[in-house]
């Protein structure tokens, strides 16, 4: 393979962290962990844990976006993982059965029908996101720069702002962050700035935003327990944290991208906490529970390093990131997830343990890898043997739509057509 036609490993690496952390998350969502009376590095720990989740489901719809606002969605994308998340669903329900595994009716209708009923919630943004990304993508190739700015600054204010803030609207949805997530992506790859070309402005990004969020951690923390903080005391050291950290790291750095994340970031949990006091938002649980302006400025910190390193190749990095969604599938499964966290591996036994964080760390590689190997099964063993029955298909499905006049239009516009109906609908700026 020619280093020309090689894929770029950066973002595939990206990819494979990213599900590692969604996995260290869903130990403490389904560990069944009873916090202790006192706070702990434990407590700390479990806090971090929560964070993690929404770090990587962010980072996986910014990496979607910025590969399919240029790509065609094919039929035969959408028929692979459909095919996909239904032989999963299937497979673990099988197996739950003939293991003697009791299955309530509630389970056994959403593994029998797994899309409609909305097992897994990210494969639905996510699905949902590659059916209408053409849609959005003629709107994104039509549309100026300007005008792109404007639409990822209204999605922002309507996912991250009118929600926590003031307590109204409720587009913080899976789908509606999938859309948020997708246009800021597709602003950096159709409009580059040196601003988002930078690897240094990445990594202060990166650096200032986690360590926000250990801020917020453990400020958190300390708050889960009845009387440590009262909740205006909270708001101090959480404020006086972050404009500590802030000053600290833009006067070492000088970059711009920390200079205008900070200032986001201090003016928001401002408006938060002060709202708050009159009954507006949705409470401080909002900063453990959802995703945060601190979580979005990680995601996009991480992605912009990853995006700016030096590009390599690797084989094997390519591997092992082509089933992370498997991992997802597999380990997610709403069959498996109640088992695998509690019985099987004892997390609410082991987090009283002082060694607790080590183990979190080895049963998430653990998981992720036996996933890894049970996805590469199912594709040796049964998805290569039926590929080219796939493959026609989706050629059949495919030639319908096109009779139908569903695809295959966009080709027979002009770049002219395009703008003119791009000032039609948004007017010029």
């Amino acid at each position: 393979m020619s280093s020309s036609s090689a894929r770029n490993s950066n973002l595939e690496l990206l990819r494979i962290i990213c599900m590692l952390m969604i996995v260290f998350h869903h130990i403490s969502m389904f560990g069944g962990i009873d916090l202790p009376d006192e706070p702990d590095l434990n407590v700390v720990v479990y806090a971090m844990q929560k964070f993690c989740g929404q770090f990587g489901v962010l980072i996986f719809f910014l990496i979607s976006g910025y590969f399919m606002v240029n790509q065609k969605i094919t039929v035969k994308k959408l028929l692979r993982l459909v095919l996909e998340i239904w032989f999963y669903s299937f497979v673990i329900l099988a197996i739950c059965i003939a293991c003697g595994v009791s299955v309530p009716p509630e389970r056994m209708i959403k593994s029998l029908f797994p899309i409609v009923t909305s097992q897994w919630w990210f494969m639905d943004a996510y699905l949902g996101l590659m059916i209408v990304s053409p849609f959005i993508n003629m709107v994104l190739h039509r549309i100026n720069e300007r005008q792109h700015l404007l639409l990822c600054g209204v999605m922002f204010f309507l996912t991250y702002i009118q929600y926590s803030t003031i307590g109204t609207g409720r587009f913080v949805t899976a789908f509606g962050t999938a859309v948020t997530m997708y246009l800021i992506a597709g602003y950096i790859r159709l409009h580059p700035k040196p601003l988002t070309s930078s690897f240094g402005n990445g990594v202060a990004l990166t650096v200032f935003s986690l360590a926000a969020d250990i801020v917020l951690a453990y400020s958190l923390a300390f708050y889960c327990y009845d009387g440590p903080l009262e909740y205006s005391y909270l708001y101090f050291v959480v404020f006086v944290g972050l404009l500590l950290l802030f000053t600290i790291l833009y006067l070492t750095t000088r970059r711009k991208i920390v200079l205008a994340a900070g200032i986001v970031v201090m003016l928001y949990v401002h408006a938060f906490w002060s709202l708050s006091l009159y009954g507006f938002g949705v409470g401080v649980e909002y900063f453990r529970e959802r995703m945060s302006i601190t979580e979005l400025f990680f995601a996009l910190g991480m992605f912009l390093t990853f995006l700016n390193m030096r590009p390599r190749h690797s084989k094997a990095i390519n591997w092992v990131a082509a089933s992370t969604l498997a991992v997802y599938l597999i380990h997610e499964s709403i069959l498996l997830k109640h088992l695998i966290w509690k019985p099987w591996l004892h997390m609410d036994e082991m987090f009283a343990d002082e060694m607790f964080p080590l183990y979190a760390v080895a049963c998430t590689l653990l998981v992720f890898a036996v996933c890894i190997i049970i996805d590469k099964l199912r594709i040796w063993l049964v998805f290569k043997p039926l590929d080219n029955r796939i493959n026609s298909l989706a050629d059949r499905i495919e030639s319908k739509l096109k009779e139908k006049g569903v695809i295959g239009q966009e080709e027979n516009q002009t770049e002219n057509d395009r703008f003119r109906l791009g000032n039609r609908v948004f007017g010029p700026l």
